[in-house]
């Protein structure tokens, strides 16, 4: 029995597997299409400024910069107050708000800071800009970077009439009416 068994197992292990390709052949490669962002996210277009959407919307962000409120006398601070109502009363009815956050980035101020170190002759200074060094890297590890952004829509943009040109001149001016009233 134990011949038997050597000789069929010497057999299948001459045998060429069926569906196998020869050594001389190269191996198919199914290679995936390539995916780029620009086909994920939604954009058709951006004109001057303004993002047309592939369902037609058009949509134009603005940059607010942020000021230390808190840090601001109480009239400043209702004044500031009054200017924001007043930037609510010409925003379009549909208005988003988005903010970002990031971890701070002050690594080229202590570079900076450090050229401007070993520069100076006065011991004081020297001894000042070595403190104030270590509050910026302190502040590298704890501090955010924050971006405020404003976003609005052209607000009948399915049924609209108006060209492309209107539009996109409609949204730019109601940004600049935006940005001068902040």
């Amino acid at each position: 029995r134990s011949k038997k068994k050597g000789k069929k197992l010497r057999k299948m292990l001459k045998r060429k597997p069926k569906n196998k390709k020869s050594k001389n052949e190269t191996p198919t490669i199914f290679k995936k299409p390539i995916q780029s962002t620009q086909q994920n996210i939604p954009i058709r277009d951006i004109v001057d400024g303004v993002v047309i959407t592939t369902d037609n919307q058009y949509v134009k962000t603005i940059e607010i910069l942020p000021i230390p409120f808190f840090l601001k006398k109480p009239t400043e601070q209702s004044q500031i107050f009054d200017q924001f109502k007043a930037v609510l009363k010409i925003c379009p009815d549909e208005v988003h708000f988005k903010s970002i956050s990031t971890p701070a980035n002050l690594s080229k101020q202590i570079k900076d800071l450090k050229k401007k170190i070993q520069i100076e002759n006065n011991s004081n200074c020297k001894q000042m800009g070595k403190e104030y060094e270590q509050r910026l890297l302190d502040a590298e590890n704890t501090g955010i970077t924050r971006r405020f952004f404003l976003s609005f829509a052209h607000s009948e943009f399915r049924n609209s009439k108006e060209s492309l040109s209107e539009i996109v001149y409609t949204l730019n001016s109601d940004a600049r009416s935006i940005a001068y009233s902040i």
